[in-house]
């Protein structure tokens, strides 16, 4: 374990003196210059903190005791070399345009209260042709509780109605069928048909 230290300190000893020798040339031969980043995994995870867009601050520990001699001489030399990278970092910034944000909101807005004007007109049209009341507010809940996009309730409730002049049909033929019986079976197969996968 104190070998893979070693090891890694070492290559991050290195990347900062590819970085050091990089700030002293220009831009042109600055690029020529190679940064072994890919040493270690030390090196490779602080490659955006080093020579990334940022500032990073180092603090080296250094101890007046004889003992320490050895380890506070290299932490200084280590320094020297660190103090000596330079970076142009800069902020990240991006616009909004609040009005035009605001446009394309009410833009949906608009392209949805006349989807579901058109689902209403074709809704009151097929309770006409057919002689049954929707429960309009119903269909919409379960259209609304099974997706996330207006764009999508339109087809889903008309296939809905087709579904129910359908069921209508064949009741017709087999059989009659209570009216609150054929509402709470296609609320259920609305839900069914929101339902996500």
């Amino acid at each position: 374990e104190g070998g893979n230290i070693n090891k890694s300190l070492l290559a991050l000893g290195t990347v900062v003196q590819a970085l050091a020798k990089r700030s002293k040339l220009s831009a042109a031969k600055a690029s020529e210059v190679f940064v072994p980043y890919r040493s270690s995994k030390l090196t490779r995870l602080l490659r955006d903190c080093l020579g990334g867009n940022c500032h990073t601050s180092m603090l080296f520990c250094v101890t007046p005791s004889i003992l320490g001699f050895e380890e506070s001489c290299n932490t200084m030399l280590f320094a020297m070399q660190a103090k000596l990278v330079q970076v142009a970092a800069k902020r990240n910034e991006f616009t909004v345009n609040v009005t035009e944000v605001a446009r394309n909101q009410e833009n949906i807005i608009e392209r949805l209260r006349a989807e579901l004007a058109i689902v209403k007109e074709e809704l009151m049209r097929k309770s006409v042709e057919t002689g049954k009341v929707v429960d309009f507010s119903a269909l919409l809940m379960s259209a609304t509780q099974g997706t996330a996009t207006g764009s999508s309730i339109h087809p889903l409730l008309i296939q809905e109605g087709e579904k129910d002049h359908d069921t209508e049909g064949t009741a017709a033929e087999g059989g009659t069928r209570s009216p609150s019986r054929q509402r709470s079976q296609s609320v259920s197969s609305m839900s069914a048909v929101m339902s996500p996968k």
